[in-house]
């Protein structure tokens, strides 16, 4: 409350509701999207407040292992008889 008594008496503010099934929240900010000045978190009857702690940010896994890439198998020599279609020709 005391940054809303700080404000210049013409400051406009805009008040947004928003509410779940257990809490009411509102929000006070400089006008439409701008910076929120304050907040009011109510809890409906016999609904606690949520806790309020920091939480430790949680580790990423490390990404899974790449497998190398298949090698192909070395090309067998042709049989004698046999016609080697794709074979190197050298001359």
């Amino acid at each position: 409350m005391t940054s809303l008594g700080d404000l210049p008496a013409g400051e406009a503010l805009r008040q947004e509701i928003l509410k779940s099934p257990t809490h009411v929240l509102y929000l006070l900010r400089h006008g439409e999207g701008g910076p929120i000045v304050g907040a009011v978190l109510h809890g409906k009857s016999r609904a606690a407040l949520p806790p309020f702690v920091r939480l430790e940010p949680v580790a990423k896994p490390d990404p899974p292992a790449r497998r190398a890439p298949a090698k192909r198998a070395a090309r067998k020599p042709a049989a004698l008889g046999q016609l080697e279609l794709f074979g190197s020709v050298t001359g």
